[in-house]
């Protein structure tokens, strides 16, 4: 009699750690392959399919779940070989928990010296980096929040919702996530790897908004099993006219026996006075327009789409002219797959 297939359960919220273990630059190539490993797995996978498609044997891929298992997320970096024990104590391991959590930036050289401070032990930035790691800590860039916290009464409700939109997605209903954004010459720094004892190794020069930006508008829209980018390239800044103009071609190409959603932030923009007129002819072509609470970008789903575009897809951080930007621009939209409208 055939053994019964081996499963393993990964959670929501361990699939998330895993995709950005998956989508991150610093991440070892071997912890990123067992991220791989176990998402297609929770997405109903079998073994002998894993192993044809990343060409390791069975007994690597059950190794692979028995890590995952017995130590989580940690347990798929690479244990240290034998060796001097590390210097990090239990005490240090905690002292490092409170500082990290406290709201300031922290490399391993800081964290390095406020341990010699405290314990009067000499650690090497590396090594200290490879422990946090095998803490669970991955090094990564900070993000904004908002300016102000919602109350969890006032999300719980929105989130509900746009659940229950989501969970009634069907050939006759079509959720849309609008959002604007923009490029300029110069996008935004983040972190990179430089070769050891060479100091920096190349600077990136400033292009403010004035030497030529991109803006564009769009919509994440989900319909059935469908994901598709909607955008337009926007001329000029983003006005209330050119939400109305997007939103116009949004109604004209739906059926009018089909319901779409647009959900979309409080944007002035957003609330015109010239907007509000036009919801009801909107409506009577099946569309409808969902706000989201103020100070919750997280609610729409655009947000990421817009942060892997310009985070990942185009990772050169300054470009000399526009017609380069647009050229990234375009190739990292090819990958999404989106669509111009």
């Amino acid at each position: 009699m055939a053994r019964p297939a081996r499963r393993i359960d990964i959670s929501e919220d361990a699939d998330e750690l895993l995709r950005e273990l998956e989508i991150s630059p610093h991440t070892h190539p071997k912890v990123r392959l067992r991220a791989s490993i176990l998402r297609l797995h929770r997405q109903g996978w079998s073994i002998p399919q894993l192993s044809a498609h990343f060409g390791r044997n069975h007994q690597a891929i059950h190794h692979d779940f028995t890590r995952f298992e017995e130590r989580g997320i940690p347990g798929l970096a690479d244990e240290c070989p034998p060796g001097q024990p590390s210097k990090v104590t239990p005490e240090m391991e905690q002292f490092l928990h409170k500082q990290l959590r406290e709201q300031r930036f922290w490399n391993a050289p800081l964290l390095c010296e406020a341990l010699a401070q405290q314990f009067g032990v000499g650690i090497r930035p590396r090594a200290l980096a490879n422990h946090l790691q095998r803490l669970g800590y991955r090094w990564k860039r900070a993000r904004y929040s908002p300016a102000q916290t919602l109350d969890p009464e006032i999300i719980a409700p929105h989130q509900a919702s746009l659940e229950i939109l989501k969970g009634a997605l069907d050939s006759k209903l079509t959720l849309k996530y609008l959002d604007q954004t923009g490029l300029s010459l110069m996008l935004s720094v983040g972190a990179t790897w430089f070769k050891r004892g060479s100091g920096q190794q190349f600077e990136i020069p400033t292009r403010w908004g004035s030497s030529g930006r991109i803006n564009l508008i769009g919509t994440y829209s989900l319909h059935a099993c469908e994901e598709v980018l909607e955008v337009r390239e926007l001329e000029g800044s983003c006005n209330g006219d050119q939400v109305i103009a997007y939103l116009n071609t949004l109604a004209s190409v739906g059926d009018p026996n089909q319901l779409t959603v647009v959900v979309l932030d409080n944007a002035p923009f957003h609330r015109s006075a010239k907007l509000r007129e036009q919801r009801a002819s909107w409506e009577q072509q099946g569309l409808f327009l969902r706000y989201l609470p103020p100070y919750a970008p997280f609610l729409n789903l655009i947000e990421e789409v817009w942060r892997k575009l310009k985070g990942i897809l185009m990772p050169r951080r300054c470009d000399n002219a526009v017609t380069e930007l647009r050229a990234a621009l375009m190739t990292g939209l090819k990958i999404l797959g989106a669509k111009f409208i």
